[in-house]
């Protein structure tokens, strides 16, 4: 099975050897007066999309990112199971990644979740397939040492995988804001930069539970890490 495939390329250890996958460009910082790599105010808050500096950066993107936790949370609550007695608390491992596209908020679980769909199985199991097939020589070579390959089963994920479904497949062209309720993990580093090429190499910037900021951009093969480590 794909996913059996894809989990033991990521179980693998690093091999010798150079990847072929296209390595991200490296441009100056002193062509004119614009820098992508400045941050920007994420979105959720009045000032969303600008660009910022320093402490004040770090203080919007607390704010978005308490906003982003209230907003999924209470989609949590709307989608929550319910018993004799009420609410029936959603699994320990289980998260919930939130993104915007065209105006309209689209939520994604993990596959430890109840409101993990069929139609989220079948597409992660075809990207899977087709990571596999393209990438499989290069998970290898990787630097991932022991990490487990079920990213393809986490929030991240099902987000964007159903962004595309909502938006005819595709997200080239667009630029996403994601916020996930948990941490995001170092399989998660890998996988979804090549998701994201299979997808029409959308920018997305990812905040998950801790704070910590991912770009992922023009096709990259690694997630680049926007706050200080």
């Amino acid at each position: 099975m794909a996913f059996s495939k894809l989990s033991s390329l990521l179980n693998g250890r690093i091999q010798t050897g150079a990847s072929t996958l296209p390595q991200p460009e490296h441009r100056s910082q002193d062509v004119g007066h614009y820098d992508p790599n400045q941050p920007r105010v994420p979105k959720g808050v009045r000032e969303g999309g600008q660009w910022t500096h320093g402490w004040l950066g770090a203080g919007w993107v607390a704010l978005a990112l308490s906003k982003a936790r209230k907003r999924i949370e209470l989609w949590r609550q709307k989608h929550a199971r319910r018993g004799l007695w009420g609410r029936i608390p959603d699994p320990k491992q289980s998260a919930v990644a939130r993104t915007t596209l065209n105006g309209r908020p689209v939520y994604g679980p993990n596959s430890g979740h109840h409101e993990y769909k069929a139609a989220d199985r079948i597409d992660r199991r075809e990207k899977e397939r087709i990571l596999v097939e393209k990438y499989s020589e290069d998970l290898r070579r990787r630097p991932i040492n022991e990490f487990p390959g079920q990213a393809m089963k986490h929030a991240e994920v099902t987000v964007l995988l159903r962004a595309a479904r909502r938006n005819g497949g595709t997200l080239a062209g667009q630029t996403l804001d994601v916020e996930v309720d948990r941490k995001l993990c170092p399989s998660c580093e890998i996988v979804l930069p090549l998701l994201g090429r299979e997808l029409g190499n959308p920018t997305v910037t990812f905040t998950d539970s801790e704070g910590r900021r991912f770009l992922m951009s023009r096709g990259s093969t690694i997630l680049k890490r926007l706050d200080n480590q």
